[in-house]
């Protein structure tokens, strides 16, 4: 799923913060990693910068809350 947001408005800077969090089933106990479903939340900015969720290098494989 991508969602868009866009500051049209050249007189006011956005602050955004963005949040993503999901119920996760559990997973089978012989699992190496106990998450499931991986989401990973990706932030671009209008300048092109991508932000990662949690603030990572990559994408975080071990959480079901980004941020």
């Amino acid at each position: 799923m991508v969602v868009s947001f866009q500051n049209t408005s050249s007189s006011f800077v956005v602050v955004a913060q963005v949040t993503l969090v999901w119920n996760d089933p559990p997973a089978s106990l012989l699992a190496g990693v106990s998450l499931v479903i991986d989401f990973d939340l990706r932030v671009t900015s209008p300048a092109g910068t991508t932000y990662l969720g949690n603030g990572g290098a990559a994408a975080d494989r071990l959480n079901n809350a980004e941020r």
